[in-house]
């Protein structure tokens, strides 16, 4: 998928309550196979905070790293899938 696109369905997702879609859905196998060691599968970690919802704009800072987290290599698009995971469960659960 372009990139262009897939920030864009990113962002639409929960104006739309999209949450079953092919990117949430690649956004949750990401996430569980990267992320949620530390947030946990549903991203609400006791530790480190609830993070559903995260706008793509910080979650660009993942391949860097920031603050207690370290460097994480992800694609524009993967960013952009978990985004649309993240955001589609902050939108299934308000």
């Amino acid at each position: 998928m372009p990139r262009a696109a897939a920030i864009l369905l990113a962002c639409l997702v929960p104006a739309a309550g999209l949450t079953d879609t092919p990117l949430v859905e690649a956004g949750r196998t990401i996430f569980v196979e990267t992320c949620a060691s530390c947030h946990g599968e549903t991203g609400q970690s006791v530790s480190i905070g609830d993070i559903r919802g995260t706008r793509l704009s910080t979650l660009r800072r993942v391949p860097n790293g920031f603050e207690q987290m370290p460097p994480i290599a992800l694609t524009e698009d993967e960013i952009a899938a978990i985004a649309a995971y993240l955001a589609a469960l902050a939108a299934a659960d308000p």
